[in-house]
């Protein structure tokens, strides 16, 4: 869940990003996990849904996850972000630190600036490359993959 003003416009940085739409200052929260705006899915639920789904269905999970989602280790599942912060882009040195439940800022982030963080700073789930092979190669983790 956003707790700061944000808008969504376009980026330079890779499509649509989420942009600060007040000041924001260094160490301040500016995500929290919910759960009216996130949704868990753990190995057998997608295992299930998998099972119960066309290749072309389960293709758009996993784009949804590439470009939207991460891993959440403490959780060992995938969540998938239904607010706007799905938006934000990656970036080597972002603004933001993300954590397992929690996004702070690292600096003072002005409005109109775009909202980053590190994709890196998430795991991988060693499972869920077994179940979505379609767009994941093997070893292949990332969350740059295009359809």
């Amino acid at each position: 869940m956003l707790l700061v003003k944000t808008i969504v416009k376009e980026s330079k940085i890779a499509g649509l990003g989420l942009f600060a739409d007040e000041p924001i200052k260094k160490g301040q929260i500016i995500w929290q996990f919910h759960p009216d705006t996130c949704l868990v899915m753990t190995e057998n639920q997608l295992m299930q849904w998998q099972n119960s789904s066309q290749k072309q269905e389960m293709d758009i999970i996993n784009y949804y996850y590439l470009k939207h989602g991460y891993y959440e280790v403490n959780k060992d599942a995938i969540i998938f972000c239904l607010d706007n912060s799905r938006f934000i882009n990656t970036v080597s040195q972002p603004n933001v630190l993300s954590y397992p439940e929690v996004s702070i800022a690292a600096r003072d982030i002005e409005k109109g600036e775009e909202i980053t963080e590190n994709y890196e700073d998430y795991g991988a789930a060693q499972w869920y490359e077994k179940l979505m092979p379609t767009l994941l190669s093997k070893g292949d983790t990332s969350k740059q993959v295009i359809l």
